[in-house]
């Protein structure tokens, strides 16, 4: 059964009183709302296999095919000058039969220890790195996402005005003053492994999707990593209701270990953390209450520590332009256990329902 169980329990300690009615409307009919829904699945290949087998063995089974790109990421920079890198991995895009995306596979920077970092890469695996994140998109749209060859490379820096550099496996690209802008190196140490499976939105489908990521992973010998997590998307506009935010804020701020304690949060999981305490101050404070949605995405963008590295993903739901307009809910574990797979699901379901319960009060 669903742990909902302890949704009352959060929703008693989030909810406060009544908002003005300017803030309070319009709200949803939490409890025939349809969601859209996508789903990031982290597991980990074999030895001796990697995502892009498990991309070619999904695709038969939905008599689809496989497009191979570039998956572009940030990561922390060990060089004191530096504080991240942009990378591009191989990643792999499942089509189905009418040529529609159904998942994509792509590399993820947060699993580590399962992974022997000292194995040398696979033949025609590679990835690109670069401080600057806009030349190393144009970078990709002209380099071969698998079997790139020095060649390749020439034929890119060529187009570019740069000069190539070897360095063991190793070519940097640069410019004409003689700056480095680009590195083009092997992948290191099994992180072909690594497979991050996302979905396209699902309304529908979601079933059939699970089964068949699950079913193919599980054929191969895929495993779910030790830091692994599952992140289940929404649609922002769910959440862009001052009482509904506040809310939210109230229940990943101060409340977010019996969340964690209820969807068995897994404690090795990388970049999860509770929302910064400027948001819980800000959504508690006299000035909220008068506020308009704009000036409170506004201000809540402006918080030290609003990162999409938590529990919950806010930063879509509060810039102007959002890249993906979801909330993001990133505390789940990971599984390839149908069953917890759709546990998992209907209990953020009933989470985001309670969210967007209305007030049993009427508004002032």
């Amino acid at each position: 059964p669903a742990r909902s169980h302890w949704v009352p329990r959060l929703i008693e300690m989030t909810t406060v009183e009544t908002m003005p009615s300017r803030s309070a409307a319009p709200m949803y009919s939490y409890e025939t709302v349809s969601f859209q829904v996508g789903i990031e699945l982290e597991i980990l290949a074999p030895k001796g296999s990697s995502r892009a087998e498990l991309a070619d063995r999904m695709a038969k089974a939905i008599n689809g095919s496989v497009v191979s790109n570039w998956h572009f990421d940030t990561e922390p920079s060990a060089h004191p000058d530096m504080d991240v890198f942009h990378h591009l991995t191989p990643a792999f895009d499942v089509m189905d039969a009418n040529g529609a995306l159904f998942a994509r596979l792509v590399s993820d920077v947060t699993i580590h220890a399962d992974l022997n970092v000292k194995e040398p890469g696979l033949p025609g695996w590679h990835r690109v790195l670069s401080d600057d994140p806009r030349f190393l998109r144009m970078i990709g749209q002209f380099l071969p996402s698998m079997g790139a060859t020095a060649d390749d490379l020439e034929a890119v820096a060529h187009r570019f005005g740069l000069a190539t550099e070897k360095r063991g496996d190793t070519i940097r690209l640069h410019d004409s003053s003689g700056a480095s802008v680009v590195m083009f190196t092997t992948m290191p140490g099994e992180k072909h492994r690594v497979t991050e499976c996302i979905s396209a939105p699902l309304v529908g489908g979601y079933d059939h999707w699970l089964q068949t990521i699950a079913g193919a992973a599980i054929e191969l010998g895929f495993t779910v990593p030790s830091e692994g997590a599952t992140h289940l998307h929404y649609d922002a506009h769910l959440f862009r209701h001052p009482q509904v935010f506040r809310r939210l804020v109230y229940a990943f701020g101060p409340n977010v270990d019996v969340i964690r304690q209820a969807m068995n949060t897994n404690p090795r999981c990388r970049r999860i953390g509770a929302l910064p305490q400027g948001l819980v101050d800000l959504v508690g404070s006299e000035q909220y209450r008068s506020m308009t949605w704009d000036e409170i995405a506004h201000e809540a963008s402006q918080i030290d520590g609003v990162t999409k590295y938590g529990d919950v993903n806010v930063l879509h739901l509060l810039a102007d332009k959002p890249k993906h307009d979801t909330v993001e809910f990133r505390m789940l574990p990971s599984s390839l256990e149908l069953g917890e797979l759709r546990r998992m699901r209907r209990d953020v379901d009933s989470l985001v329902r309670h969210l967007l319960e209305p007030d049993t009060e009427p508004a002032l």
